[in-house]
């Protein structure tokens, strides 16, 4: 356009060429440092090397962004100038805001520029020759080179982005048509990030690459976590702080310096866990018991599928071994405790009895089924809860079953048995009332009597 050539023409010149090289009037919503870094290594010379290249914003672009921020994108401020290029005559409001648009698209690029560092002169000038000029890939926009004399202080301190040498794995710059492009100009203020729009949409070639692009725009997963621990790990820290500070008196004067050494910082652990324990309910905490069991290499009875056989054959099948069997008899004596803490505080005589009750059972069944030292401990532990609880003698013994019940005729009578019990079925106990079962069963097939055998032969 007429005012970018007039731009041009006020550009100072220098005699000599220099190591820095200042790049001006790109479409930097999509172009990076790493695109320049790329297209601009192509072309500088054997035995040279490009060392870096730094973006920044410049200060006109800081105040016009620091307006931006507040009264958004000041179109009415390049009104004049795009009613200058129809002479003042009659315009239609579309077309008007359009060109408008568009000249504010063309100032937006003078809000940043590149300063480009090679290791001499030589290379500058050799990229000079071969980049001024041309196109950076279908951005709309070309490469405005200029000479940075070596007198001339720039601040490249905080720079927008950095690149300082090849990238591992590059993509080219985004093809995002610009206003330049379009017949209708499109206002870039409030548009998506075109490379975090280009990452979003792709295709991922790989799980690295997916992994490496999305740590650009996902915080840590447990950042949140990480701020709780550190504040609970503070407060306790200032109370350690103001014992320690509140104990000199007189003219004694004692400076504490807080180090985490391993001490406190065990205390500080200790506490922070307490405080976590005690928010949890009864039930969380009956789980994170489960867990740190199971995190000890310790596996939970109740969890486990039950896989008794009493068959000797079967015996070295067992993949269980008898140290094992004692360990989950240890953990399963606690689980029985297990009601009393879900309770709470409770103490009523019902609730201790059904979980010494169970607890008992649980033994007793071990003491049946089980052998070898599994058995043993069972049995010593089921007599020592005999021996504390009375009572307990009456639950166990009076589980008798009434055999002449008719609901159970299926079982016993022996004209319509339709139900026999299987011994070897994984989930069968010997128990008192199994073996009542079996005797009654045993009883009425003796009963039973013998059908006549049929004769054969000619009447």
């Amino acid at each position: 356009m007429a005012a970018a050539a007039a731009s041009d023409k006020a550009v100072p010149t220098i005699e000599e060429a220099t190591r820095r090289l200042a790049v001006v009037n790109l479409a930097w919503d999509v172009v990076t440092a790493s695109d320049i870094f790329v297209i601009l290594a192509s072309f500088v010379p054997s035995g040279e090397s490009l060392h870096s290249v730094h973006v920044v914003m410049s200060e006109y672009g800081r105040e016009k962004l620091a307006l931006e921020d507040v009264k958004g994108p000041p179109l009415g401020d390049f009104e004049a100038a795009a009613r200058e290029h129809f002479d003042g005559g009659e315009v239609d409001d579309t077309i008007l805001g359009n060109l408008m648009v568009r000249l504010y698209e063309e100032d937006r690029r003078r809000y940043f520029y590149a300063v480009v560092t090679f290791s001499s002169p030589t290379a500058a000038l050799n990229v000079y020759a071969n980049v001024d000029g041309e196109e950076v890939e279908k951005t709309g926009s070309v490469f405005d080179l200029r000479f940075v004399p070596d007198d001339c202080e720039l601040d490249i301190s905080q720079p927008r982005d950095l690149c300082t040498e090849m990238p591992d794995r590059y993509r080219k710059v985004a093809s995002v048509a610009s206003t330049t492009q379009m017949s209708k100009a499109r206002l870039s203020w409030d548009q998506t990030d075109p490379k975090r729009y280009q990452m979003l949409t792709r295709r991922f070639d790989g799980e690295d690459e997916q992994l490496l692009d999305m740590a650009e725009y996902l915080a840590p997963g447990d950042m949140d976590d990480e701020d709780e621990e550190a504040e609970g790990r503070g407060e306790y820290l200032d109370l350690l702080k103001t014992d320690r500070n509140a104990a000199p008196t007189g003219d004694l004067e004692i400076e504490f310096v807080s180090s985490f050494d391993s001490g406190v910082q065990d205390k500080i652990d200790a506490l922070v866990a307490k405080r976590d324990h005690d928010a949890l309910t009864p039930w969380e905490q009956v789980q994170l018991k489960k867990k740190k069991r199971k995190s000890k290499g310790k596996v939970d009875p109740l969890d486990m599928p039950i896989a008794s056989n009493p068959d000797e054959f079967l015996a070295g099948q067992d993949a269980v071994s008898e140290e094992e069997e004692v360990e989950e008899e240890e953990s399963a004596a606690d689980d029985g405790l297990v009601g009393l803490l879900v309770a709470g505080a409770d103490t009523e005589a019902g609730h201790v009895d059904l979980a010494i009750l169970d607890q008992a059972r649980k033994l007793q069944d071990r003491s049946i089924n089980k052998r070898g030292k599994a058995r043993r401990q069972a049995t010593e532990k089921l007599d020592g809860l005999l021996a504390k609880h009375a009572w307990l003698a009456g639950c166990l013994e009076g589980q008798d079953v009434d055999t002449k019940d008719s609901r159970f005729s299926a079982v016993f009578d022996g004209k319509e048995r339709a139900f026999a019990v299987d011994t070897t079925h994984a989930e069968y106990r010997a128990t008192s009332a199994s073996d009542q079962i079996a005797a009654e069963r045993r009883a009425a097939t003796r009963a039973e009597p013998e059908e006549p055998s049929a004769k054969r032969g000619m009447e």
